[in-house]
C-alpha cells in the first residue's frame, strides 16, 4: 500500500463536489484529529461533516449531496511520526493495517461508492496518544490545521505529507 501525496489534495476542499468527513472521538486525545480537520474545513467555508466516531450514521446524508469525492479524515496508525499525514485510496485499505474506528474504512468507502459513486480517500493523521481523557497533542493539532489549509488551497503541504 502506498500513500498519495497530500499535495494532490491542494485546493480540493473548495470544489462543490467534495465533502470532508471528520471521524474521531474528542475525548480520546489525538483521536480527535479527523473531526478537527472537518471542523477547520467548515470554518473555511468547505463542505464538511463532523461524524464523531460513527461515520456510518452520516453516509446517507453525504450521498444526498452527490459528491464526486469524499475525503475521510481520521487519526490512523500508518507508521508515521505523530502529526504526519498521508492520503490513501480507500480501496487500498482492506487488510492494510491502517487502523481507524469500529467499522472498517474499506466498508464505509464501498458503501459510499454504492450510494453515490464517489471516489473515497482517507486523509490519515498519525496520532501520538489515543487514551480517554488525554489532551490533543500539539503535533496532531497542527497537522489538522495544516491539512485543512491544504484542502482550502491556502498553503503548500510540505511538512504534513508522507509517501512511500
Amino acid at each position: 500500500m502506498s500513500a498519495l501525496s497530500l499535495s494532490e489534495l491542494r485546493g480540493m476542499g473548495r470544489r462543490p463536489d467534495v465533502v470532508v468527513l471528520g471521524i474521531g472521538n474528542r475525548l480520546r486525545g489525538d483521536d480527535a484529529a479527523g473531526v478537527l480537520v472537518a471542523e477547520e474545513c467548515m470554518r473555511r467555508g468547505m463542505a464538511g461533516v463532523d461524524c464523531g466516531d460513527v461515520p456510518e450514521n452520516h453516509l446517507a446524508d453525504v450521498a444526498r449531496r452527490e459528491p464526486r469525492v469524499v475525503i475521510l479524515a481520521d487519526a490512523a496508525d500508518f507508521g508515521g511520526r505523530p502529526g504526519d499525514a498521508a492520503v490513501f485510496e480507500a480501496d487500498e485499505l482492506g487488510g492494510s493495517g491502517v487502523a481507524t474506528h469500529g467499522m472498517p474504512i474499506s466498508l464505509i468507502a464501498d458503501h459510499l461508492a454504492a450510494l453515490c459513486g464517489a471516489r473515497v480517500l482517507l486523509l490519515a493523521v498519525q496520532p501520538k496518544a489515543l487514551g480517554f481523557g488525554l489532551a490533543l497533542s500539539p503535533e496532531v493539532a497542527a497537522a489538522a490545521a495544516r491539512a485543512a489549509d491544504v484542502l482550502a488551497g491556502l498553503t503548500p503541504p510540505a511538512r504534513v505529507e508522507v509517501t512511500s
